[in-house]
């Protein structure tokens, strides 16, 4: 969360955005964010509706690496598809702190890893810029299937993490879990 004195040396948003067009090809640069559909891209459009000629972000320049998680990590396979979440699931060291440098960090080495394992597990349209785009494009969809393996895969790793689980308790819930897996 941001206090009033992070922001008191704060460049104006015209500034901002001078600078970052100093920087990166406003209409031609491919931009990424987490989230970016519902998030990011909607705020940035508005300031620069409101301060440039540059209108909004061409959509066909926009990646959301929220959508290319869902579309590559298997809903039972993590227990969310947020940074933090992939960040945990693949191993990524480092802490973030929720600014703006750390969050371009962290979606980057995710968006990498994401890039790594849709490779590793074959799946296609991923071998492009413009093929990651057009997949980023919506997300993955899940089947009332998968949102119940989801819900066990949590309580897996809740009983696993727990010290207070009884053995025979956890062989339970691995068992339900692997049995809403197999009907995926």
């Amino acid at each position: 969360v941001y206090k009033r004195q992070d922001l008191l040396d704060a460049p104006s948003l015209s500034d901002a955005i001078d600078a970052l067009s100093k920087r990166v090809d406003l209409r031609s640069g491919v931009f990424i964010a987490h989230n970016g559909w519902r998030f990011d891209f909607p705020r940035i459009n508005h300031a620069l509706s409101s301060v440039s000629s540059v209108y909004e972000l061409p959509a066909e320049r926009t990646i959301d690496s929220l959508n290319v998680a869902k579309n590559i990590v298997p809903w039972h396979e993590s227990i969310a598809h947020s940074i933090a979440a992939l960040i945990d699931h693949y191993g990524i060291d480092g802490v973030q702190e929720h600014r703006a440098a750390s969050d371009c960090e962290f979606t980057s080495r995710v968006l990498d890893a994401l890039l790594l394992d849709a490779a590793r597990r074959g799946v296609a349209g991923y071998e492009s810029v413009e093929a990651i785009i057009e997949s980023a494009r919506s997300g993955h969809t899940p089947s009332a299937a998968e949102k119940a393996a989801r819900d066990a895969y949590k309580a897996l790793v809740t009983a696993e993490r727990s010290k207070d689980v009884p053995p025979e308790r956890l062989v339970s819930i691995r068992n339900a879990y692997d049995t809403l897996v197999s009907r995926i």
